[in-house]
């Protein structure tokens, strides 16, 4: 008798269960002449599944079907067959002995944006016919091998985002791989993670905003070339009404103090304020139900307020109602030749952090690595001359309130 083989689709390689939800409203939040784009986006959740302000949003991202199709062709895969990987056969991203769908591991599984691995380049070096290919995979290898060594044109294309699966691909024609011989040196494509920046009481406890930043990046020595974060991309392709896979990670969240009498110190850059957006949403919704509320300040970093002051309105109107009682913009490009900063911010207004600090307050802090390092040693340079201590006591007031995780910061931001 015949059999009708139905493949498992997966919608993420790291074997999470996910929930398919659609995009409520998509919507751009940067002006038109900026050159990075910021996507407001608002899901709509399944019945049953809570989140409070701050809880972290896993997203699936998906790979570009055009890039889809490329790949498969260079693979020489049907992307409507239907395979298995064998039990012997080591793979990451894959499940074995299962019936999979080759568009459906090239959409969802493989990441196929990224930086290639030493493994790919193996890989296409043994199957290269051209000398020439061969030797250029060589030196593609050995700057892999060695990010530190020497500088060199290929090596700032390739740490310019200039080399992924594809790109290699279409450029050393003589190799010829096969998919099973792809998935054994592929590398799995894993969910990110956003804050929440909406209030389940004002919005709703089924509907869930994020804001994701996104900055095509020319790569250096290759013409026409850009490099896109590969999930950021995914969201800002996205249309109202497209479906996507999320779930949402509590344990790792950003949550907003149990006691509010306490003052609350917020530092944000970018889209590192999308979870202090939550938080003021959060402290609004106290106030108007008459809940009393210990001051909040805001030092939130932009380029320039005609760029990317996003959310302008909203952070307004906080401090309108009272939600916010200080709010201090830093803007890096405002002004020609004058670059501010957040940390630049605090420390102009150390007394009233250190006032505020000494009635308990906690602070919580989003936005790049970069960021949140300056950020923390400028934090305890405020304790080292407001409390008048010396910079190892700072330090250690710095690690007290890190302790009593009074000193917040967001890992995701």
């Amino acid at each position: 008798a015949g059999q009708i083989v139905t493949p498992t689709i997966l919608t993420n390689a790291a074997g999470i269960t996910t929930t398919q939800v659609r995009a409520l409203v998509c919507r751009e939040l940067q002006s038109p002449e900026s050159d990075a784009r910021t996507r407001h986006l608002e899901i709509c959740l399944p019945t049953g599944v809570h989140y409070t302000a701050g809880d972290h949003l896993g997203i699936c991202p998906q790979n570009d079907e055009e890039a889809v199709e490329r790949l498969a062709q260079h693979l020489g895969a049907g992307l409507e067959g239907v395979f298995a990987v064998p039990k012997s056969m080591k793979v990451r991203a894959v499940p074995k002995e299962v019936p999979l769908q080759v568009r459906n591991v090239l959409t969802c599984q493989i990441d196929i944006t990224s930086l290639p691995t030493v493994a790919l380049v193996d890989l296409l070096r043994s199957k290269a016919h051209e000398p020439q290919e061969r030797q250029k995979l060589e030196e593609i290898k050995s700057v892999l091998l060695s990010p530190d060594g020497a500088e060199s044109p290929l090596k700032t294309a390739i740490k310019g985002g200039g080399y992924n699966v594809l790109h290699l691909l279409d450029e050393f024609h003589s190799c010829s791989i096969n998919i099973f011989e792809f998935l054994q040196v592929a590398q799995p494509l894993r969910p990110r993670y956003y804050s929440t920046s909406s209030s389940p009481r004002i919005h709703g406890p089924a509907t869930a905003h994020i804001a994701v930043g996104s900055h095509a990046r020319p790569v250096p020595g290759i013409p026409g070339r850009e490099f896109r974060g590969m999930s950021s991309n995914f969201v800002h392709s996205l249309r109202e009404g497209d479906r996507l896979h999320v779930f949402l990670d509590r344990a790792e969240g950003f949550h907003l103090q149990e006691d509010v009498t306490k003052p609350m110190i917020f530092v944000s850059a970018g889209t590192g304020y999308a979870p202090m957006r939550a938080f003021l949403w959060e402290r609004l919704a106290m106030k108007r139900d008459g809940v009393t509320l210990a001051p909040a300040v805001l030092f939130n970093g932009i380029r320039s307020s005609k760029l990317d002051y996003i959310y302008r309105e909203e952070i307004e109107m906080f401090v309108r109602e009272g939600a916010l009682d200080h709010l201090h913009v830093a803007m890096s490009r405002e002004v020609p030749g004058k670059r501010e900063y957040v940390q630049h911010r605090i420390a102009a207004q150390a007394g009233l952090i250190w006032s505020l600090v000494q009635e308990a307050g906690f602070i919580y802090v989003c936005g790049s690595q970069t960021m949140r390092d300056d950020v923390r040693a400028s934090f305890v340079k405020v304790f080292e001359t407001c409390g008048s201590l010396t910079e190892q006591d700072a330090e250690n007031y710095m690690s007290h309130l890190e302790s009593e995780h009074r000193y917040r910061p967001d890992v995701w931001g």
